[in-house]
């Protein structure tokens, strides 16, 4: 072959395997891309490859595409300058891959039309990353997102304000938020709802920069916040016009925590800030608004809670907690039955409150609680702060001043015992203890009940149980007194200002010396235990075993006489003896079963 064939026979092969690759090449290209082609309704299309973008602006779509299903891969990123996708009314989107748009303002999901819906489940990045971006705009966004889904943008991560009647749902069976939903820049919102948003948070939705707010609704926020998850504004958490919040993770703001009119329960952990305006929970709405804020065990508020002037403001407290926090302008406090009950520490201000379980105002601390407070039966207020109202303990209610050691609880207006109401002081062995200090007590029946704190009581002592800064301010008496120490005696005695209790050493009838005998004697109930209390009773009152035995409770005093009496090694070794004589009357029987084994 010359050389002048040779090259001819190059040429052809060249062009042969050209040919040959083409439809390869075209196969390759061909896969990074959104099919079928825009414009398309009510079609299922596919985008897969790598970027995809049809004209640089959009990714895909006209805005006038509808009734589609879109599955992005997770090799595919449709892209554009304005939008990944523009589209129309009612399209589904389930991305595996990435949709963005990456110029000024742009929006990586949008649906044109308006009031348009979108449905959007995600599963890997949907972003708007310039300035002003936004991720997802719609009239009515459906929305879940998967453990592995972020959802971000500078401006809005999603945009459910189309026009009036638009809203945001995240709450459907299997949908929620379980990734991440975020607003990066100054003053972004996370999501925002023209009507209602509703939404099942499992994860994180954050909009942490300055001025930034988590979930921002014209209408209502209906939010769920699971446990171990948080909504968090650099400015406010939630922020709507009427409220329907289930907290059981955590929700804050640097300025405010939840704002709004409407329902809050909370077991978790509400921050906000501090300052006028400021707090956990600010309450808006006037008159014709309800608002209630319950808190549960578990519950934390970090920043006050505060009720709107002109609307009812209602708190509740259920089961068990301590709040540190303020409670400002409430119309009304109910503490549940059930729990042990709750302490508040910081002042709080209810119009009236109701007990029916335990509340401590004041554990150590001197806050101030204005509000009238009805002590229903199984009910009890204590505590070392200061009530400035009126206070009935109804039957089956308990006042309990103080908290351990001798303080004393200050009421600013009447106190009000009725019949089987419970007067609960502690004593202790300084002649000081719980006092009640009122501007009037009006008492009519019920108990005192006295718990004698450890120590050595002296044979006589008297202690102010009840003080009045009105001019015959204590009025009736009460019905009965009680105190736990068997070996001491109580007494109330009245002045016009005054309840004072005595305590005197309980003695033997006929017995001498001063002060008396103490009845030792009569709390025995075996020989052992009357010898040695009588001994003791003899004994002088000065002495540190009989003032030991003198402040022991009744079964404590028994099981005194009993260690005293030397009874248990008595009783050992006669416990020893008939386990051994079990042993000998064994042995005995099986001699004289072989004594007569042989006999006829």
């Amino acid at each position: 072959m010359n050389p002048a064939e040779s090259k001819k026979l190059v040429r052809r092969l060249a062009t042969v395997l050209m040919m040959s690759a083409a439809p390869f090449v075209a196969a390759g290209q061909a896969q990074a891309a959104c099919t079928p082609p825009t414009p398309a309704n009510n079609a299922l299309i596919s985008c897969t490859g790598g970027s995809i973008t049809q004209n640089g602006t959009a990714g895909y779509g006209t805005g006038n595409e509808g009734g589609n299903n879109i599955t992005v891969d997770s090799t595919a990123t449709v892209t554009g300058t304005v939008n990944g996708f523009l589209l129309g009314d009612v399209n589904t989107i389930i991305n595996d891959g990435t949709v963005e748009a990456t110029g000024a303002n742009g929006t990586a999901i949008e649906a044109k039309s308006a009031g348009a819906t979108i449905i959007v489940k995600n599963s890997k990045t949907i972003q708007a990353t310039a300035s002003g971006g936004t991720g997802i705009k719609a009239g009515v966004v459906t929305l879940s997102n998967a453990l592995t889904g972020t959802i971000s943008a500078d401006n809005v991560a999603i945009d459910g304000t189309g026009l009036s009647g638009s809203s945001v749902s995240m709450s459907a069976a299997g949908d929620g938020n379980f990734g991440l939903i975020e607003a990066t820049g100054p003053g972004g919102i996370a999501i925002k709802s023209a009507a209602d948003a509703n939404i099942l948070n499992a994860a994180r939705i954050e909009a942490k920069a300055a001025g930034g707010t988590a979930i921002e609704a014209t209408s209502k926020a209906i939010v769920h916040n699971l446990v171990g998850a948080t909504i968090a504004g650099g400015a406010t958490g939630i922020d709507a016009t009427t409220l329907d919040i289930t907290n059981e993770g955590e929700i804050s703001g640097g300025n405010t925590g939840i704002a709004g009119q409407g329902s809050i329960t909370n077991s978790g952990v509400i921050f906000g800030g501090t300052g006028p305006g400021k707090g956990a929970v600010v309450f808006t709405g006037g008159a014709g608004t309800t608002n209630t804020l319950t808190l549960k065990t578990g519950s934390q508020l970090i920043g006050d809670a505060i009720g709107s002037t002109g609307a009812a403001n209602n708190l509740i407290l259920q089961g068990t907690g301590t709040a540190n926090n303020n409670f400002l302008d409430f119309n009304s406090l109910d503490v549940q039955a059930g729990g042990n009950g709750w302490v508040l520490n910081g002042d709080a201000s209810v119009g009236t409150a109701t007990l029916e379980s335990k509340l401590m105002v004041g554990d150590g601390t001197t806050p101030t609680f204005t509000g009238d407070v009805i002590v229903n039966s199984g009910g009890s207020l204590s505590g070392t702060g200061r009530i400035v109202g009126n206070i009935s303990v109804l039957s089956g209610g308990t006042l309990l001043p103080g908290r351990g050691g001798p303080s004393t609880f200050n009421v600013t207006g009447s106190v009000t015992f009725e019949k089987t109401s419970l007067f609960q002081v502690r004593v202790f062995p300084s002649a000081n203890g719980n006092n009640l200090s009122a501007d009037s007590v009006n008492i009519k029946g019920g108990r005192v009940d006295v718990a004698a704190g450890s120590g050595n009581y002296k044979p006589s002592t008297t202690y102010t149980i009840i003080t009045t800064t009105a001019a015959n301010g204590v009025q009736g008496k009460f019905d009965t007194v009680f105190v736990d120490l068997p070996f001491l005696h109580s007494t109330l005695t009245y002045d016009p200002s005054h309840v004072f209790l005595t305590l005197d050493l309980v003695t033997a009838p006929g017995g001498g010396g001063s002060g008396g005998t103490p009845a030792f004697a009569a709390v025995a109930q075996t020989r052992n235990q009357h010898a040695v209390a009588t001994s003791l009773a003899g004994g002088s009152l000065a002495n540190a075993l009989v003032l030991r035995v003198l402040n022991q409770t009744l079964d404590g005093a028994r099981a005194a006489f009993d260690a005293l009496s030397g009874e248990i090694f008595a009783s050992v070794h006669n416990a020893q003896g008939q386990e051994a004589s079990f042993t000998r009357s064994g042995i005995l029987g099986r001699l004289r079963q072989a004594s007569y084994s042989d006999a006829p």
